[in-house]
């Protein structure tokens, strides 16, 4: 099946971009769930190491456009979430934390995508208390993880 609903794991999103492409997918790589205790700067290398291998010509650099993307559109989110929050938003805060988690485990962030998803839950329940607490962790460890993201494409071109 070519088209499948969210959610989905890194594994059929290569399938489904190989297939389209017509490229061999990438072998199957160890994948960690980020959990226990949710390390925020987590990073699946199997994802960096298959993003290559999706696209043909100039598309064979979707790692270094999708970090860009998460790059911008993650700092946009925690302060949109963090709007939200003086305004007591909860509801558009947990819809900005659901597309977020999306696009950390695109580029392998899965630590980041298991936090997100927790301050999701978090919102959902109106716990203020700890939807703060959650997003003040993720504020503190997003430049760590963009740093650390530039770090791992670079050593897996060289």
């Amino acid at each position: 099946m070519l088209f499948r609903s969210k959610p989905y794991t890194y594994a059929q999103f290569a399938e489904i971009l190989n297939s389209m492409t017509g490229r061999p997918g990438p072998t199957a790589g160890k994948v960690a769930t980020g959990r226990p205790g949710h390390p925020v700067l987590h990073v699946d290398r199997s994802v960096i190491n298959a993003l290559p291998t999706i696209g043909r010509g100039d598309q064979r650099d979707l790692f270094n456009h999708l970090i860009g993307i998460f790059r911008r559109s993650s700092t946009l989110a925690l302060e949109e979430i963090g709007l939200a929050f003086l305004a007591q938003d909860y509801e558009a805060a947990r819809s900005t934390c659901h597309k977020m988690k999306s696009g950390a485990a695109n580029v392998g962030a899965l630590g980041f995508a298991d936090l997100m998803e927790e301050l999701e839950r978090a919102c959902a329940a109106r716990d203020g208390e700890r939807a703060r607490s959650l997003h003040k962790r993720l504020l503190a460890n997003h430049t760590s993880l963009i740093e650390l993201l530039e770090l791992t494409r670079i050593e897996e071109s060289a």
